[in-house]
């Protein structure tokens, strides 16, 4: 049974890499008329607002990133090393 439009308001797709998440929302947009939007845009929509979220710790992990553009320029094993330390305070 396919749900109808008016039974819900957001439908998440999710997956690995290059399953064909952005093929299947696309397909399902244009099939019930509705938009999609990929969680990076939405991500990058809240780092340019520079909203706050309700959580402190949801708005630190937001603009972590955002605030150490440094950390693209490392080599992957240092950034995963950081990575866990960060996780686990």
């Amino acid at each position: 049974m396919v749900a109808s439009p008016t039974n819900w308001e957001v439908l998440l797709i999710g997956g690995s890499s290059g399953v064909g998440k952005t093929t299947v929302a696309r397909r399902i947009g244009r099939q019930l008329g509705r938009s999609v939007v990929h969680v990076d845009d939405l991500r990058l929509a809240f780092q340019h607002s520079r909203v706050h979220l309700p959580d402190a710790a949801g708005t630190a992990a937001l603009y972590r990133f955002w605030d150490a553009p440094v950390v693209w320029q490392r080599q992957p094993a240092r950034t995963i090393s950081i990575r866990r330390r960060w996780d686990q305070s």
